[in-house]
């Protein structure tokens, strides 16, 4: 089954869905991450939407950042940067 790509939850095509559609117009997703041992990465239900202007500082990613509006964080990468740490209920947003 296809998934929204920023949440995860079961989408029809492999499109974001509308909640975070919504939310790509407001500057682009984070998505908290954690890898496993093999080095899968795996979504820890967390997500924060950050402005345009403030989620780019690397020239290197800038384009796919735009275009994806869409960016994976790792756990301790998003915990340097200060974002939020929502409690979200893991099954509704496609969580580990």
């Amino acid at each position: 089954m296809p998934t929204c790509y920023a949440c995860g939850i079961e989408t029809e095509f492999d499109d974001p869905c509308v909640e975070c559609n919504e939310l790509m117009n407001e500057g682009v997703i984070f998505v908290r991450v954690h890898f496993d041992k093999e080095g899968e990465m795996h979504r820890t239900g967390q997500m924060a939407v950050v402005e345009y202007e403030e989620a780019i500082d690397n020239p290197d990613k800038v384009n796919q950042i735009l275009k994806d509006r869409v960016a994976y964080i790792p756990i301790d990468t998003w915990d340097m940067l200060g974002l939020p740490v929502p409690h979200l209920d893991q099954e509704s947003i496609g969580g580990v």
